[in-house]
């Protein structure tokens, strides 16, 4: 988007449950994430969000990388994708943690020091 380049802060509001489980994915799932987190409360929180490839442009991510990493938060539960042939994919963010897999809700809800 025009104008997000000039920005002095990069402040996604991210559930912390939803932070800890990207951290744990592979490549640049977490990055990607966080981007995804931005172009949703830019969006004013509307569900699904069009991912196109400007939202990435600024971040310098090849569309292999953003790829990647849409199929590792995906397989993480942490969002769900709709694939369009020839269009911008919606994503779906995850954002009720007892829809996530059972695995990392376990993890998510350990006592932390």
């Amino acid at each position: 988007m025009k104008g997000l380049e000039h920005k002095d802060f990069f402040v996604p509001t991210i559930p912390y449950w939803w932070h800890l489980i990207a951290c744990t994915l592979p490549g640049k799932a977490h990055a990607v994430g966080s981007q995804l987190w931005f172009c949703y409360r830019v969006s004013g929180s509307k569900s699904p969000v069009k991912l196109s490839r400007q939202w990435f442009s600024l971040m310098k991510f090849s569309r292999y990388t953003v790829r990647r990493a849409l199929l590792d938060l995906e397989e993480a539960g942490l969002i769900t994708a709709k694939k369009l042939k020839g269009r911008a994919p919606l994503i779906t963010i995850t954002t009720d943690k007892e829809k996530v897999p059972v695995l990392h809700k376990e993890w998510v809800e350990q006592a932390y020091h």
